[in-house]
């Protein structure tokens, strides 16, 4: 029943339908459900708090609640209630999520929701005169900006909506991977077609580059080097022949967009300068310059400084290690290596358009860093019984065995979803925290001044 109502959740936070239809117009379902959802998770569902990011999640939260509340006290209430949902989210993913069956449905229920997005895109496009955006009016009310089409609520952004519909490519292509039945493959290949439509109408050279990437990556990891890198050269040229107006025509106003992105890091390296511990505050960077960042991890830095940002950037460090990890111990084909591979390149997504885009605090994100600690959770679960059940039959040698886990073969060393004898995944628990955050703050400066360096060489 709560995972039920957290389906329900996540595809009104997508849709929502609350805002243009009529008969709920108005209703507070989120200030409503999610209370309900978290009392029902406390109550009467798994819960389990053994990762660092369990820790680095809430206290991202209590960072930029204190640097807000050094700028404007006043406020603070007022953004830590906002914000406080992007915590909850990332608990209630990481938690609900237990099963593959569970992952399963919330992949469909995102697929479906962004299926309604393209089609709601596609209707503002059909309704465009081409010069007009007043005239381009889809269902929900919205029209398009600058020709370029956009939806309401957390996708009220062409940017938004094009890194959304990025981020749900990969679980489409998660249909199509080895080992699934050639109904599933044409479905995840077909599915793809109005993701990659949906891109084009956004017009959004981040969106396309992510795109390029995630592709890159699936290709990669299904058919290899040689052929994958002719798909992306493929791609590439059909791109630059028909792809977003925005992305094939290069013009003086490019220029100054670029040049704009690279000021707006350079204000955002000033800030950091100006408070590196907590940063001018969440939603401040505005304050201090006439245009956002254009970075998510500029943005991050500058807003909460460097705690914030190893906090921040440190979560989503850690749980793409840990499904790396993943990767090379479960066997390709199975339920937990596609639906691990999925995460793994729809984060990979976010993070290549979330550099060039401020999506520091993109409300979708906690889910997908739910799911994904979700998926190593179940991994982990799977090898430690696997363990059991290894140490069981060596003590009982020759007795009848009791199975442990499903889909067990006569073979002990390949059973569930796991290769055989896998080497144990690596240390990302609450507990090595302390051995982690050096880490952690290491690759923060690195990235950091990386980008420094980008702005110095373009400056």
């Amino acid at each position: 029943m709560i995972f039920a109502l957290f389906l329900v959740f996540t595809a009104n936070l997508i849709l929502r339908l609350n805002e243009f239809v009529p008969e709920i117009r108005g209703f507070p379902i989120a200030e409503l459900m999610i209370p309900l959802i978290f009392v029902g998770w406390i109550l009467f569902e798994k819960k389990d708090f053994s990762l660092a990011t369990d820790v680095l999640i809430p206290l991202f939260f209590m960072i930029v609640v204190v640097g807000v509340l050094m700028v404007w006290p006043a406020t603070t209430p007022a953004m830590a209630k906002s914000f406080l949902p992007w915590v909850l989210l990332y608990f209630l993913a990481a938690n609900l999520v237990h099963t593959t069956k569970r992952m399963d449905l919330i992949f469909a229920i995102l697929l479906l929701t962004s299926l309604v997005l393209v089609a709601h895109s596609v209707q503002q496009a059909n309704n465009y005169d081409g010069e007009n955006d007043a005239t381009s009016v889809g269902w929900s009310g919205e029209t398009m900006i600058q020709g370029r089409v956009k939806y309401i609520g957390v996708m009220s952004d062409p940017n938004d909506l094009a890194l959304f519909f990025v981020m749900m490519i990969p679980l489409a292509l998660q249909l199509a991977t080895k080992g699934m039945p050639i109904y599933c493959r044409l479905a995840g290949y077909a599915l793809c077609a109005p993701l990659l439509y949906g891109i084009f109408l956004t017009n959004s050279r981040g969106g396309m580059l992510a795109c390029g990437a995630v592709a890159a990556a699936y290709a990669w990891r299904r058919w290899g080097m040689i052929r994958s890198g002719l798909l992306v050269l493929i791609l590439a040229t059909a791109v630059l022949a028909a792809g977003p107006s925005r992305l094939r025509d290069a013009n003086d106003s490019d220029e100054a967009s670029t040049q704009g992105r690279i000021d707006a890091w350079y204000e955002g390296i000033q800030m950091f300068r100006g408070a590196p511990l907590l940063g001018v505050g969440k939603d401040e960077f505005e304050s201090h310059h006439f245009r956002t960042a254009h970075n998510s991890l500029v943005l991050c830095f500058a807003e909460t400084g460097i705690l914030g940002y190893i906090a921040w950037f440190g979560s989503f460090f850690l749980v793409m290690y840990g499904l790396y990890h993943v990767l090379q111990r479960t066997r390709p084909g199975t339920t937990s290596y596609r639906q691990t591979a999925a995460l793994f390149d729809s984060l990979a997504g976010f993070m290549i358009a979330g550099f060039f885009l401020s999506r520091t605090y993109f409300i979708i994100l906690p889910i997908f860093l739910g799911l994904a600690v979700a998926r190593y959770k179940a991994t982990r679960n799977e090898m430690e019984a696997l363990e059991d059940e290894q140490n069981w039959r060596e003590q009982n040698a020759g007795a009848a065995h009791t199975p442990l886990l499903e889909n067990e073969s006569d073979d002990t060393e390949a059973q569930g979803d796991l290769v055989p004898r896998p080497e144990p995944l690596p240390d990302i628990s609450w507990m090595a925290l302390p051995t982690w955050i050096p880490r952690l703050a290491c690759l923060s400066v690195i990235s950091i001044v990386g980008i420094y360096v980008i702005v110095k060489l373009k400056l």
